[in-house]
């Protein structure tokens, strides 16, 4: 089992020092609010995620979003393309 943490709206801080507040221990980080894209690992083998907008893309991102289906992460583009899979 992977522990991972939510967050939706501005991290409390500077990158990457707040998404490792915000992890509070977990191995994963899902934010949003960005409405930018992002797919990065940092730390120690941690995992930011940002699924994006589906109706609001910036920094001339793709419409995209992510699902959770049977412990498998998957960020999309709107036509339905995958980017990345992560299986949980």
């Amino acid at each position: 089992m992977v522990a991972w943490s939510l967050t939706a709206g501005a991290l409390p801080g500077p990158w990457p020092a707040a998404a490792s507040l915000a992890l509070g221990g977990a191995l994963l980080l899902l934010h949003g609010h960005t409405h930018i894209p992002a797919w990065e690992v940092f730390g120690t083998d941690n995992l930011y995620l940002n699924p994006g907008s589906v109706s609001i893309p910036k920094a001339g991102t793709p419409h995209s979003y992510m699902t959770l289906e049977n412990g498998v992460f998957t960020w999309k583009e709107l036509g339905g393309e995958a980017y990345h899979t992560l299986t949980l």
